[in-house]
């Protein structure tokens, strides 16, 4: 099995619920520590796959591999990539008019197929350590059922192989089942048919473990049979000579059918699976554990009990293992639950739904929502109950009305309207073999006189010859008569004649041409669909990379062999360059620049070339702009921005050009904004924020004038909505907050919309997600009290939905845990720091667990350093230092290493800086003031780099700010004025330079009331300051906090108390800020009772949540002195 074919293996594997994707991930590091093991061989030494289940997947692999789609969409390119920083690496061949979806989604290509593959062998098995039972020697595991397991074993005795079947290991072992072994072994035994598989022995000597042996037989099954002829035969068609090899089969069957029927005994379970196909031509029928004697009284028939998902195409029942019949096969009365009824007819439905699978390659009753296991099976039981049974030509309308009635006499819904017998039914096929006249059809007349013509040919021949002679005379004499009329005409008729050729050898050279490009195209059809499936589960599995490049050098290989087909007719030259294209994008993806851009160039020379061929057709410029596209992405990655940006010039010029053709303009138009999109995202990354926004903001314009004009064009609904959300990033980063949530708020209403035109879609649900968090981020930053939250836990909500869905996706658990950082985020800002270690506790192992198993993926290592950060400042609220510090140097080393790996992100080297800005804090906690200051003044000097580079994002200069804050803080408690006065002046010009946005002012008022230094503080500034925001929003309690302080500061207790008590009253979780401004508030205007009690709530909230919080313990200081004042004045006047 090529690496191709493994790989597709276990992606439908995984599709089809064999195995779930904490699997995969596990497979992926077990394969790339193993020498050579193939994958399938590891899954079935795990008991992860059965050798049905191999069988069921190999035959869907030939399938795919076998009917390659003719369609090829045009490559639009657009980065695919995940969060911003990440460098995990996708397969990046997306679909026309798609743009990059960032953290939420990685794009995957579309299609599939590699290599043709056979049959799979349904006795193809691994080996296991050999026990003993008996004179039996277990060796392989051929598979398992509901109750039993069945073994190859070698008889030492005979010494011959047998089917040995036993209960089923791990199953509880009880009487029960062992009695239905017995029970199935001794009817099975009472069957000697050459179409029935033969019992050998049954041993239930050993008490606590009955087994029975049969013949083992080297095939395959008749349903691994109809998937290989189906894949061979077009759709909705029939061919004669599969037909009549099938049903000889099916003769076969109703005759070892009607051989148990004649001893009393049913079936119930007859379906494709349940059928053997001998390599030597035997036709077995197996699986008669369900099988009854019909003179026996009721033993094990039971009601139906649940309905589960087995290896058929359908569901079937089972309660306790016992199966009552699979629904995709199963006769109207077995689906009422009228055991009573089942008898030889039940059989004879069952034989008719296998002759219908044989003649439309589908079962008769098919699910129609397979991943809802419980509601599709009661939904198809009651369609059986209730519906007609499809008819043969409903499903393949070229199919033979003979056998069309048959199979419905055989289906019908009246049991007195079925065949009566098995052999009867067999005798019609037989007749129509035959070409006889059917029971259950009447011929037409036209029919009658057809076979009658075909069973007297020599007669039919010899009239036929009669006819001709009394032709051929009667031309002759007509064309003497007539030679002198037809002589005239000869050179017009001869003129016709070379018209007619030429016309038919032009048909003849198009028909070749289109024929030669459709070929082409479903060979590059085929390589892609190799890849289906594989980018979305493999991709996002970092642990799989070994295996994930083998397969991406697989197709290139196919794709370079490919490109060896040679045609001068353009539309094959267009073909082969955009095939060129695909391979220059897999060896990106590999890694492999140089040979990337090598293939880029040539494709873009070739297309250059036909473009001068062809110079009034302007789609060569969409074909062109999108190799530019492609090499300015690759440029991207390869940090050559300024040659990146020039091919995105170029592609934008191209896209932007007008084109004749409508479709062409359409296609055009998006590819533009797709472009622009990305073009924008090389802006960001070079810190060019003002002309992304620009760019972003034509992007933006591109998909509504689309959206517009074509209202349900979902790709440009997509488009508006990521264009809207990157927007609102960049007002976030710029310090826009009000902007930026207005933009992600329309941006979250948009993916809202779409997921409720399309919710199987997985990009709209990612898109949502992301954008809450984004949206959440924005609305902190505002001043919202509650929105974040709320954000936050919607978001966390959306990523467990996806979770649930994709089992074990890591980048889905990285965002979890990233969404429980933001929630704790929002808890600690409100001094709930005991309830936020609780989130960080459960984020902080996940993505501890994340970045060991995945450390070449920098997201996951830069998450868990943030996580650690935020762990390490709540803890030190909780006064637990010594953890603090621990978490802190964590969180510095991971970031340490971030900016060696990634020298060119500055990010990483502020991000250092603001974490030990945090150690640093910490350390003067603890008394640690001279190491605090020293480690203040390097921080100092490494945010001033990060700005001094050109690093746009206010976050740095925000920190800038605070460092030099805390740095002027400590060094005024020591009574260095004039040393902390630079340090005070540096953060007010910092602090007036910041955007306009709540955050910063509040930020300003707090640095203006607080401030040791005379020439700084500024209590009437800050009260004025502070009442802009309140009169920004009377309901936020934030703002009105900053008011009361701002109050208090300048004097005015009055004031004070009436904003403290708002803001008190505002919040949904009382505050100790509130109340300790509170506290000092009623102490000035006289309450000192109130004052006492409003303290002792204040320390009590803060010793329960936050006890250590730098922020309160100076707020508690000034109202404990505050009230201790107060009460020696009244001591003193006393």
């Amino acid at each position: 099995m090529n690496v191709k074919r493994e790989f597709l293996f276990v992606v439908l594997a995984v599709r089809m619920g064999v195995i779930d994707t904490e699997h995969l991930e596990e497979l992926g590091r077990q394969l790339e520590e193993s020498s050579g093991q193939r994958l399938v061989e590891m899954l079935r030494e795990q008991s992860i796959l059965t050798a049905e289940q191999q069988a069921e997947i190999e035959c869907e692999i030939d399938r795919l591999l076998g009917t390659p789609s003719t369609s090829l969409g045009k490559d639009t390119a657009v980065h695919s990539k995940t969060a911003r920083g990440s460098h995990e690496e996708t397969i990046d061949t997306p679909s026309p008019g798609t743009i990059d979806h960032s953290d939420d989604a990685t794009r995957s290509s579309e299609g599939a197929t590699g290599d043709e593959g056979g049959d799979s062998d349904l006795f193809e098995t691994i080996e296991l350590k050999p026990r003993t039972l008996n004179r039996y020697r277990l060796t392989r595991e051929h598979g398992r059922g509901g109750l039993g397991c069945v073994w190859l074993a070698r008889d030492s005795i005979l010494n011959r192989e047998v089917a040995l079947k036993e209960v089923l290991p791990g199953k509880r072992q009880t009487k029960a089942r062992y009695k239905k072994l017995i029970r199935e072994a001794q009817i099975t035994g009472q069957l000697e048919h050459p179409n029935i598989v033969p019992v050998y022995e049954l041993s239930p000597a050993q008490e606590d473990q009955p087994f029975y042996t049969m013949r083992f037989l080297r095939g395959k099954t008749l349903g691994d049979h109809l998937r290989s002829a189906n894949r061979r035969r077009p759709p909705a068609e029939i061919d004669a000579l599969e037909l009549r090899t099938l049903l000889g089969i099916f003769v076969s069957i109703c005759h070892g059918i009607g051989y148990a029927h004649s001893r009393r005994i049913i079936h119930r379970d007859l379906k494709p699976s349940n059928i053997m196909l001998g390599d030597f031509g035997e036709v077995i029928v197996v699986d008669w554990g369900l099988a009854k004697k019909l003179d026996e009284a009721p033993r094990d028939d039971v009601d139906m009990g649940q309905v589960e998902f087995d290896d058929e195409d359908s569901v079937s029942f089972t309660r306790e293992g016992q199966a009552l019949g699979t629904p995709a096969y199963m006769s109207p009365e077995q689906a009422a639950g009228r055991v009573s009824l089942n008898d030889e007819l039940t059989d004879i439905y069952g034989l008719g739904a296998i002759l219908f699978a044989m003649l439309t390659g589908k079962s008769p009753h098919e699910t129609t929502r397979p991943a809802d296991t419980k509601d599709t099976a009661h939904d198809l039981l009651r369609r059986i109950r209730v519906f007609p049974t499809p008819t043969v030509r409903s499903v393949v309308p070229t199919a033979p009305r003979a056998l069309d009635a048959i199979c419905a006499k055989a289906m019908a819904r009246s049991r007195s309207e079925r065949y009566q017998s098995a052999e009867a039914l067999a005798g019609d096929i037989q007749c129509w073999l035959a070409d006889e006249p059917v029971s259950a059809y009447q011929d037409t007349t036209l029919e009658k006189a057809s076979r009658w013509f075909r069973h007297h040919r020599t007669l039919s021949l010899a009239m036929a010859g009669v006819l001709l002679v009394a032709s051929v005379a009667g031309f002759t004499i007509a064309a003497v008569t007539t030679n002198a009329k037809n002589h005239v005409a000869e050179s017009l008729r001869k003129e016709q004649q070379a018209r007619v050729l030429a016309t038919e050898s032009f048909q003849a050279e198009q028909a070749a041409k289109k024929l030669a490009l459709q070929q082409f195209r479903r060979a590059q059809d085929a390589i892609d669909r190799s890849l289906s499936g594989v980018s979305e589960v493999l991709a996002v599995f970092p642990a799989t990379s070994a295996v994930r490049a083998g397969l991406l050098q697989s197709a290139a290989e196919d794709y370079e062999e490919l490109l060896q087909i040679d045609g001068d007719d353009p539309q094959l030259r267009r073909e082969a360059a955009r095939t060129r294209i695909r391979l220059a994008d897999l060896r990106r993806t590999m890694h492999e620049h140089d040979a990337a851009d090598r293939h880029y160039q040539i494709a873009e020379k070739n297309l250059e070339v036909l473009k001068q061929q062809h110079p009034d057709d302007t789609s060569w410029d969409i074909d062109l702009a999108n190799v530019w596209v492609r090499r300015a992405l690759l440029s991207m990655s390869i940090g050559k921005a300024t040659n990146a940006e020039q091919f995105f010039q170029q592609a934008v010029d191209a896209f932007d050009r007008p084109h004749a053709d409508p479709s062409v303009q359409r296609n055009a138009q998006i590819d533009l904004a797709g472009a622009q999109y990305n073009y924008a995202e090389l802006l960001v990354q070079v810190d060019r924020i003002g002309e992304a926004a620009e760019m972003f903001g034509a992007a933006e314009t591109g998909f509504a004038r689309i959206r517009a004009e074509a209202p349900g064009d979902l790709r440009a609904r997509e488009g508006l909505a990521m264009c809207e959300r990157e927007i609102g990033q960049l007002l976030q980063v710029t310090g826009d907050d009000q902007q930026a949530a207005k933009r992600l708020r329309d941006a979250e209403s948009e993916f809202k919309r779409l997921i409720a035109e399309a919710p199987e879609q997985i990009s709209y649900r990612e898109g949502l997600a992301l954008t809450r968090v984004l949206l959440g981020n924005s609305l902190r930053l505002s001043g919202d009290e509650d929105g974040p939250l709320d954000a936050y836990q919607a978001s966390v909500e959306d990523y467990l939905s996806l979770l649930n869905q994709r089992p074990g996706m890591p980048k889905y658990r990285q965002s979890v845990a990233t969404g429980r950082v933001n929630i704790a985020q929002m808890l600690h800002l409100s001094s709930r720091s005991r309830d936020a270690k609780v989130h960080l506790d459960q984020a902080v192992s996940e993505l501890i667990s994340l970045s060991e198993t995945y450390p070449q993926v920098a997201v996951y290592r830069e998450a868990k350093a943030q996580c650690l950060v935020m762990l390490a400042m709540v803890l030190r609220d909780l006064n637990e230092h010594g953890m603090a510090e621990m978490a802190f140097a964590g969180g510095i080393e991971e970031f340490t290493w971030l900016s060696e790996d990634f020298p060119d992100l500055i990010r990483y080297r502020g991000d250092v800086a603001i974490s030990r800005m945090g150690l640093a804090r910490t350390k003067s906690l603890q008394g640690k003031t001279t190491e605090a200051r020293s480690l203040l003044g390097d921080v100092i000097d490494e945010l001033t780099d990060v700005v001094d580079a050109g690093n746009t994002q206010v976050r740095y200069r925000d920190a800038l700010a605070w460092c030099h804050f805390y740095l002027a803080e400590l060094l005024a408690a020591e009574d260095k004025l004039i040393a902390a006065m630079p340090h005070y002046q540096q953060t007010l010009r910092l602090r007036e330079a910041m955007p306009d946005s709540p955050k910063y002012r509040r930020a300003l008022i707090r640095v203006l009331t607080e401030c040791a230094a005379d020439q700084i503080r500024d209590a009437q500034r800050a009260i004025g300051l502070a009442r802009e925001l309140r009169d920004q929003d009377e309901l936020n309690p934030d703002f009105r906090y900053s008011l009361a302080a701002a109050y208090l500061a300048g004097g005015d207790g009055n004031q004070a108390l009436e904003e403290a008590e708002a803001a008190a009253q505002l919040r949904n979780q009382p505050s100790p800020f509130d109340l300790f401004v509170l506290a000092i508030a009623l102490q000035q205007t006289g309450n000192p009772e109130r004052a006492s009690v409003t303290l002792g709530k204040a320390i009590e909230l803060m010793e329960s949540q936050c006890p250590g919080r730098s922020e309160l313990l100076t707020l508690r200081r000034r109202a404990e002195q505050a009230i201790a004042d107060s009460d020696d004045q009244a001591d003193s006047s006393r």
